[in-house]
């Protein structure tokens, strides 16, 4: 796909954060330099059905039980109909629109993606103890298969090129490999002085090689998630690292 910063579709522009176009890129470079325009372009070619089907296996626009009486919250999915728009399908296809998720559902699928494809269900309690040590329930995370093991490998390639092969990555951790992907989630918000107020996000896994855990780090209004979210998450994998 050749980004020449901007996309037309059926009248409405999508800009690129690069004005001025990345050029020709493949889906790997589309992601390390976070090319809405390309995303938007192949968004185009996959049915309406299997777009929305995906995610919703993948957790987004439902409730989580987390225990007894805790549920996280659904946010929102366009439903079918709504992606018929086309304006719509091509918000989604870079996360935005209608779409509303929340940092347990970013981290859920995030998780899908290191686990080869395998959804579990996030648990806020694992059992119940009556000495702390020894669980008397132990009931296991509900599991489903979402993305083929070929499809979630190659997203994870792909994320790792993230910190690997962006030069000025906040995220990549100095004792140990990730991937991970940024996102600056813009809310339609402004300040007085008309400065868009925007969403800092980053989630991501590690290692890189054999993940072991996942990590979304949200900013309320806290700007580019390279600048403000990728340190969090490289702290926290640093720290977890350093721990263990």
């Amino acid at each position: 796909y050749v980004c020449s910063g901007e996309t037309e579709i059926y009248g409405q522009v999508f800009h690129c954060h690069n004005l001025n176009g990345h050029g020709l890129l493949d889906m790997e470079n589309a992601m390390v330099h976070s090319c809405n325009p390309y995303f938007i372009s192949l968004c185009r070619l996959i049915p309406t059905q299997t777009l929305h089907g995906t995610a919703e296996a993948l957790g987004f626009g439902q409730m989580i039980p987390l225990a007894d009486g805790i549920s996280s919250a659904a946010g929102l999915l366009p439903t079918e109909s709504d992606l018929e728009i086309e304006a719509e399908k091509a918000n989604l296809a870079f996360g935005q629109g209608q779409l509303l998720a929340s940092p347990l559902q970013i981290c859920a699928m995030t998780s899908c993606i290191a686990n080869d494809g395998v959804y579990s269900v996030p648990r806020l309690v694992i059992g119940e103890t009556a000495d702390g040590v020894t669980l008397l329930r132990d009931e296991a995370s509900a599991q489903r298969n979402v993305l083929s093991p070929d499809t979630a490998a190659a997203v994870r390639s792909m994320m790792i090129a993230v910190l690997t092969d962006e030069d000025h990555s906040n995220g990549r951790p100095r004792n140990t490999t990730a991937g991970g992907k940024t996102s600056t989630a813009q809310t339609g918000q402004y300040s007085e002085d008309g400065k868009e107020f925007c969403h800092a996000w980053m989630t991501g896994f590690f290692p890189a090689d054999n993940p072991q855990y996942a990590v979304t780090v949200f900013a309320e209004n806290g700007g580019s998630g390279n600048e403000t979210a990728a340190p969090v998450f490289r702290r926290i994998i640093e720290e977890i690292t350093r721990a263990s």
